[in-house]
């Protein structure tokens, strides 16, 4: 490991210290930390024939000088050139990084293409949730990430694997509403092999070359993605019950079969117009009439309620004809079986005018 002031002549920094960089991200308590840049190469033919490939990431120490960090505070970490990246072990670099992380030194770790790196290897992966832990930031030539940054990331409170009740349960509540926003939604629903059982590839959606754990499938699925695959069995079917979900055209929010309903109708909480303009609006609502999918589709209204907010909604329930009712037949929020009711065993409201939606969760109504 060297200071920024022993870099080898031969590197043309891409850019100078005078010319300085802004990140709000990079805030004072980061300056009084490290800011080390990570150089790798895999092999030693790289090495030798790919000298631009070293110079740009050499070049990162003039760029965490032009970010504000004292030239004696950037260290260079590049003992691992010509050693593979696919596992932490034999390079000492690398672990000497990830210790100085560890031990709360390091305020930003610089390097080429870092936003990609989790797609290299597990190791990689583990290290930026360790980054998030302890506040250190990352940074390339794109940009600079904060693992705690909401817009960065977000996975419900904690990266990574958990074993919090509370923050797995929400994390599947969240992946049966993109289960029904994807197949409830107009056009071809394109499903990764595995959705369909939460398998996961830890955050790498560039996984082809990857003949591991990464991105192997493993069959052995215990209860909780058996009862997902359940649900995801059961919105599929659904969908083909409907045609009104699948039909070939846009919704025109126009009624075409006469009995005075439209195709489609959105709504705010209260029946009142969709909320399309209010900044702060969480909760939206529509209502599809089945019968505008063609004759031949069923006759009857389903009541959709999308509720990303992080608070309990009242939903107003559109009146009914004489002899109709509302039944719940999605409800995300609900712990299986209950979450998707089988066909035939929808819940019947009462009373059906209102439905109380559960915080990030997504309801589906239909009539009977």
């Amino acid at each position: 490991m060297k200071t920024a002031e022993k870099l080898p002549a031969r590197v043309a920094p891409v850019i100078g210290a005078s010319t300085p960089l802004v990140s709000a991200k990079i805030l004072p308590a980061h300056l009084e930390r490290l800011a080390i840049v990570y150089v790798r190469q895999s092999t030693q033919k790289q090495v030798l024939e790919n000298r631009e490939s070293a110079a740009r990431q050499y070049a990162f120490a003039e760029r965490a000088v032009a970010f504000g960090w004292p030239r004696e505070r950037v260290l260079v970490i590049d003992e691992d050139l010509g050693k593979s990246g696919r596992t932490a072990e034999g390079r000492s670099g690398f672990q000497r990084l990830v210790t100085e992380v560890t031990l709360n030194h390091v305020g930003l770790v610089l390097g080429l293409e870092m936003s990609r790196l989790a797609r290299s290897s597990k190791d990689w992966h583990a290290f930026f949730e360790m980054c998030a832990i302890f506040g250190t930031l990352i940074a390339d030539e794109d940009g600079v990430y904060d693992g705690n940054d909401a817009n960065d990331s977000w996975n419900c409170g904690h990266e990574g694997a958990t074993t919090d009740a509370e923050i797995l349960a929400l994390r599947q509540r969240i992946a049966r509403n993109h289960v029904c926003h994807l197949l409830f939604s107009l056009g071809t629903p394109m499903l990764l092999g595995g959705d369909e059982v939460l398998r996961t590839q830890g955050g790498n959606n560039n996984a082809y070359c990857q003949d591991n754990e990464i991105s192997w499938l493993d069959w052995t699925w215990d209860g909780t993605q058996t009862a997902f695959l359940r649900f995801v069995r059961l919105a599929l079917a659904f969908r083909r019950r409907h045609p009104i979900l699948r039909r070939g055209r846009f919704h025109q929010g126009t009624d075409t079969d006469g009995d005075a309903v439209p195709d489609i109708a959105w709504f705010g909480t209260e029946l009142d117009p969709a909320p399309w303009d209010d900044p702060n609006a969480r909760t939206l609502c529509f209502r599809l009439d089945g019968k505008e999918a063609g004759p031949d589709a069923p006759r009857c209204l389903l009541f959709l309620v999308l509720n990303p907010d992080d608070r309990t909604r009242r939903v107003s329930l559109p009146p009914l004809p004489a002899g109709d009712r509302w039944h719940r037949v999605v409800d995300t929020s609900l712990p299986s079986p209950l979450d998707f009711a089988d066909e035939g065993e929808a819940v019947a409201l009462d009373p059906d005018d209102h439905y109380l939606v559960n915080p990030r969760s997504t309801v589906v109504l239909r009539t009977r």
